[in-house]
């Protein structure tokens, strides 16, 4: 039986997920401790909403700007407030159970985010979707990697 190491899973990874048509992005250009005019070291990244923005902490797991835009295009018809509403609930998802938190974010993205709408001078609830599960499509995959040193991806 042959052993692998956490690096050739690690880079054969990233190559099916680049088949299948994700984003490269190497980790540690987005590190919230990289120079701010260290460019991005991104490979063969096709995304329609540009590129993530370097990481605030190592605690932010969901990159802000990536999921604004995906939230303005998979719901035009939503007024500009419900989407910022749907966007502040997504990215203050917390529990002190990881499990949790998990399950929430969880249900936001396949059930999608309730919001308020005021619309014909009424109130009424709304979703905000943050995935579109049928035109596949219209979403935007990238794959990160925790390190480059031994990714074999520069």
């Amino acid at each position: 039986m042959t052993a692998f190491t956490e690096s050739e899973i690690e880079v054969f990874s990233i190559d099916e997920l680049k088949q299948l048509g994700f984003s490269y992005i190497s980790g540690p250009s987005i590190a919230p401790d990289v120079e701010a005019t260290q460019a991005f070291m991104v490979a063969e990244s096709e995304s329609s909403y540009g590129e993530p923005e370097k990481r605030g902490s190592y605690s932010d797991v969901v990159s802000r700007h990536t999921l604004e835009q995906a939230i303005k295009h998979l719901n035009p018809a939503v007024p500009e407030t419900a989407r910022q509403e749907a966007l502040k609930a997504a990215l203050s998802v917390f529990s002190l159970q990881l499990i949790d938190a998990n399950e929430t974010f969880h249900k936001m993205l396949a059930e999608g985010v309730p919001v308020t709408v005021h619309k014909d001078g009424q109130e009424r609830g709304e979703l905000v979707w943050l995935v579109d599960f049928q035109n596949p499509e219209n979403n935007v995959f990238f794959t990160i990697n925790r390190r480059q040193e031994s990714s074999g991806y520069a």
